[in-house]
């Protein structure tokens, strides 16, 4: 096993960033064998990476460029011409051919390709939008044509390329009826190795599944309550891609909201749940309306009259 160093955000905290570890008893210990680059790019961080044939490696390092490694990460060499833009987001590699590669940028300038391991890189995003930040990257170990790429800045879908990049087509919408309302905005996607129609898709706060190539999208985190089409009711599935920050008890009783006594809060678009059933837990959760969706929720006051609620949000 190889682990490379980075932060996907790009935290500068992150002090390990481009270094290379490796582990030769399936991760039970490990040492520290490179860097992807020279120690003079202090700022490498290594966004994705990739095992192709035998012992190469490809990092998509940002700051840096695309770097090659054909000796299972003991040594690297930057392939990245001068001039171009370093902004890297995320990358994919061909399986079987070590030459080629693919980079996608976070800055708009789409998605390149190389063919001959890394000497020339060639524009590889026709059908792309213009400005799109390409967090997510995935190639199809068993069709290499196919790939998928989503980009953390929208919401209604992703792409889908079947010969190599030359054309990228978008894929389906989600579902509009969505428990916390980010869309399609990506943070990381893998095809499934033997079936390339299979691709688990993330974002901030939800994980999305396609089995037919993306023509439709389920929701693997929550699952809308039968016959609601308002997008309200809700139950988990156990991955609900938050962090829960406050959990409080309404102690008053009103006979409107009788059943909605207990509530939760959390980060991101956790914001405010408050129990839609007497279940114990309960069965379904409603979700808030009126509320942007982002910026998380930290404190929870009730009123008397067991329907005033008072809410605090904001992410710490």
């Amino acid at each position: 096993l190889v682990a490379l160093g980075g932060s996907k955000r790009g935290w500068a905290r992150v002090h390990n960033a481009g270094t290379v570890w490796e582990s030769i008893d399936a991760g039970e210990s490990w040492r520290n064998i490179s860097r992807v680059a020279p120690a003079s790019y202090k700022s490498a961080n290594v966004m994705a990476a990739a095992w192709s044939a035998g012992e190469t490696v490809w990092a998509a390092v940002k700051g840096v460029g695309m770097s090659r490694s054909v000796d299972g990460g003991l040594t690297w060499e930057v392939r990245w011409p001068a001039g171009r833009s370093t902004t890297l987001a995320s990358g994919a590699v061909h399986p079987t051919n070590p030459d080629i590669a693919y980079a996608a940028f976070g800055d708009g300038t789409g998605v390149v390709k190389t063919t001959n391991g890394g000497k020339t890189w060639t524009d590889s995003d026709a059908g792309l939008p213009a400005g799109g930040n390409f967090e997510a990257f995935g190639i199809s170990e068993s069709d290499p044509e196919t790939l998928y790429v989503g980009s953390a800045s929208e919401p209604k879908h992703a792409w889908v390329t079947h010969d190599g990049g030359l054309h990228w087509l978008p894929t389906g919408s989600p579902p509009k009826a969505q428990a916390y309302g980010l869309g399609m905005q990506a943070s990381f996607l893998s095809v499934h190795p033997t079936d390339k129609m299979t691709v688990l898709y993330a974002t901030w706060v939800t994980l999305w599944q396609t089995k037919d190539g993306g023509t439709t999208w389920s929701d693997l985190t929550a699952n809308a309550k039968p016959g609601d089409d308002t997008g309200t009711m809700w139950n988990g599935t156990g991955y609900g891609g938050l962090v829960t920050t406050n959990v409080e008890w309404n102690p008053y009783v009103s006979e409107k909201y009788k059943f909605k006594r207990a509530f939760l809060q959390g980060m991101d678009a956790g914001k405010i749940w408050a129990a839609a059933d007497a279940g114990s837990p309960p069965a379904f959760w409603r979700r808030q309306t009126g509320l942007n969706a982002f910026g998380g929720g930290n404190a929870l006051a009730f009123a008397a009259d067991g329907m005033t609620v008072f809410a605090g949000t904001g992410q710490f």
